[in-house]
């Protein structure tokens, strides 16, 4: 299973580009960021890992991503139109993960629509689907039900992608709550944000390893 470490907000406060030197030591597959702009610190820091960010982009943010060969996610037809836009001007390519909303109701495409738009994606032939993903935002909270519903639904899209011919993708859901309280959401990577520094997500949590 692969870790790809969060690091957004200046790493919890820790400071980016020295915890990114020392998660690539570590062995972590790829950085994730919130915003484009922190992508750029990392990478005038001389980092050059392998970068998610994970605010969808508008034009001018795609082509800062391409520029500076950060992977989108995306989970609207503006993303894509956007990421198609830049590449086709700089002539390179961009990897893409496709957000899947499974029940927070802020940003993802639709589980039901998510086979179609994978493929529509797939079809631009400037961009490359490399994962899909979701989030969990109760998984640090005491209702249980609801993240469990939500991982049953991400497990059920998972499955259809796959059968869709999608086999190669990052599936990457779990938190550091639902990497410590839900095995369920342990697919093929995890992102552990708040754990790498030190601290539970909650005290909600049952599993409490020495951190």
């Amino acid at each position: 299973m692969k870790l790809f470490g969060v690091i957004k907000a200046d790493a919890y406060g820790h400071g980016a580009v020295e915890v990114a030197r020392i998660l690539i030591q570590e062995k972590a597959a790829a950085l994730c960021v919130a915003r484009i702009e922190e992508a750029e610190e990392l990478r005038r820091a001389g980092i050059d890992h392998r970068l998610i960010v994970f605010a969808p982009p508008l034009l001018a943010q795609a082509y800062q991503q391409l520029a500076m060969n950060c992977e989108a996610v995306i989970c609207a037809k503006e993303h894509v139109e956007a990421l198609v836009s830049a590449a086709t001007q700089l002539g390179q390519t961009c990897s893409v993960h496709v957000k899947v909303d499974v029940g927070m109701g802020r940003l993802g495409i639709r589980p039901d629509e998510s086979v179609s738009f994978i493929r529509w994606v797939a079809s631009q032939p400037l961009l490359k689907v490399v994962g899909l993903m979701s989030h969990l935002p109760c998984a640090d909270g005491p209702e249980r039900v609801l993240t469990r519903e939500q991982i049953e639904t991400f497990r059920r899209v998972t499955e259809e992608v796959i059968e869709a011919g999608f086999r190669d993708l990052d599936f990457h859901l779990a938190n550091s709550a639902a990497l410590l309280d839900y095995s369920g959401a342990h697919v093929s990577a995890v992102r552990p944000g708040i754990s790498l520094y030190g601290q539970l997500p909650s005290f909600e949590v049952t599993a409490r390893p020495n951190l």
